[in-house]
């Protein structure tokens, strides 16, 4: 989970959606990552060694800031791999919602199933 930096455009979170997918398909990773109001909220699955590359150079992305992890566990099998990016509008057609809450209570389900 982070804080997007306050500049961040429309266009720039369609990119981030394109290079994620792309630079994590290479990568053998899975997961999927979600915007909301400044939020980003993200889960990362695969190989630790490139789990935890790719981290780090998440962590010192200038596109967001305040990383923090919530979570971390080995997984038998991945739970993401069909998922990617989306950005959820927060306007006046659309009630904002507890998206950390309802995002960690659904990880928190899916683990039992």
């Amino acid at each position: 989970m982070s804080t997007a930096a306050p500049a961040l455009t429309a266009g720039d979170l369609v990119r981030i959606g394109e290079a994620s997918a792309s630079r994590n398909q290479a990568l053998g990773l899975t997961g999927l990552l979600i915007h909301q109001d400044q939020t980003f909220l993200g889960v990362l699955e695969g190989g630790r060694r490139r789990l935890f590359s790719r981290m780090e150079a998440i962590i010192v992305d200038p596109r967001h800031n305040g990383v923090s992890i919530l979570r971390e566990e080995e997984a038998g099998d991945r739970r993401f791999q069909n998922w990617h990016f989306t950005s959820v509008p927060v306007d006046g057609s659309l009630k904002p919602f507890d998206l950390a809450g309802t995002f960690i209570r659904t990880i928190r389900r899916a683990r039992h199933i």
